[in-house]
């Protein structure tokens, strides 16, 4: 038999872990924010990681504890003994929305600019402007090969300007430091690599 006290207790004791996630949060929060400020570049990166992957164990635990309450209600509502001195209805925190990802937006590199959405275009596209350049791109293990059959099945891959094929399932710092090592190997390792990403930050390489 369930009671209304144990509607209140297991919902109590995940509302103690959204504290403890909340105050996590607030304070990755701050890390970016001053990060951000002194423009540390890799510090920025890593608050930026943190407060998405917090905020995403936040929207678990808002779903799990509505799950939690919406099956223990239902089960209590169906019985048919009076319970004495019912408590007030549990009240759920209200899910928030999910946070949306940061994006790039933009590539710049010499006097290259390209507008882009996700990050695995970050060397794909330093990739095919050195092949417009007449350079060849060294084939190298879990990266570049001239076909498919060199990766994984598993592995995302994009096709080059010179039918080679690339590895882009990587997280987007790895992907920009993969980009930063296709110019080093041509030739250009005085050229920066700028990207623009959707909340305003800029990355550097």
């Amino acid at each position: 038999m369930t009671t209304n006290t144990e509607i209140q207790v297991i919902p109590a004791i995940y509302n103690g872990t959204i504290t403890k996630l909340e105050k996590r949060i607030a304070a990755s929060w701050g890390q970016l924010e001053r990060a951000v400020q002194s423009k540390d570049i890799t510090a920025t990166r890593t608050a930026v990681n943190r407060v998405a992957h917090l905020e995403e164990l936040r929207q678990r635990h808002v779903a799990l504890e509505q799950r939690i309450v919406e099956t223990i209600s239902n089960g209590s509502s169906a019985q048919t003994a009076p319970v004495a001195n019912p408590q007030p209805d549990v009240q759920t925190p209200v899910a928030r929305p999910k946070k949306k990802p940061v994006r790039p937006v933009e590539i710049k590199f010499g006097s290259v600019k390209k507008h882009i959405r996700y990050a695995t275009e970050i060397p794909v596209a330093i990739a095919n402007w050195l092949i417009e350049q007449g350079k060849e791109l060294p084939i190298t293990a879990n990266f570049i090969h001239p076909s498919e059959a060199g990766f994984s099945q598993s592995a995302t891959t994009k096709k080059l300007k010179s039918g080679q094929y690339m590895r882009v399932g990587h997280n987007q710092e790895a992907l920009l430091h993969k980009a930063r090592e296709l110019l080093d190997g041509c030739g250009y390792e005085g050229v920066q690599i700028k990207v623009l990403l959707d909340n305003g930050i800029t990355l550097s390489a």
